[in-house]
């Protein structure tokens, strides 16, 4: 890594660290899914951990991470929430599942709730490319 994107990666780390979210825009081939990698793994430092409280004892924490390479097929029912048809005791049972998004929401809310030292990161690499409407009511997250 470059003593540029060294820079870079630190500085969107802190932002990240801030603000809980970052959108990397540009164009192809600029090295928006690298630099988010790279914020992988520097999020597990301790210099990146302020979101844990002041007593964090200087061990990187874990952190989990999900690519979805989004396509101009991906929909609300991939990433939100979508209907799944399985076959139970040779009975076709049709239910309603959470997909990564939800998942992730829900995991990273009872990590934080047990007061796991645990990063959720989400990249959703070329999600211009997709048509996910996320209208979620935050109240509702159980």
């Amino acid at each position: 890594m470059t003593v540029l994107t060294t820079g870079l990666v630190k500085e969107l780390g802190g932002l990240l660290e801030e603000n809980k979210y970052i959108l990397l825009q540009g164009g192809i081939g600029v090295g928006k899914t690298y630099i988010a990698k790279m914020l992988i793994e520097q999020s597990s430092m301790p210099d990146f951990c302020d979101i844990f409280s002041d007593d964090f004892d200087d061990e990187s924490v874990e952190v989990i991470s999900e690519l979805i390479p989004v396509t101009s097929e991906y929909s609300y029912g991939d990433f939100v929430k979508g209907s799944s048809a399985e076959t139970i005791n040779e009975k076709i049972t049709i239910r309603e599942r959470n997909k990564i998004f939800l998942d992730m929401v829900y995991r990273a809310k009872h990590s934080w709730e047990d007061k796991k030292k645990i990063k959720y990161i989400l990249i959703l690499d070329d999600i211009n490319k997709g048509c996910i409407d996320v209208r979620i009511n935050y109240g509702q997250v159980k």
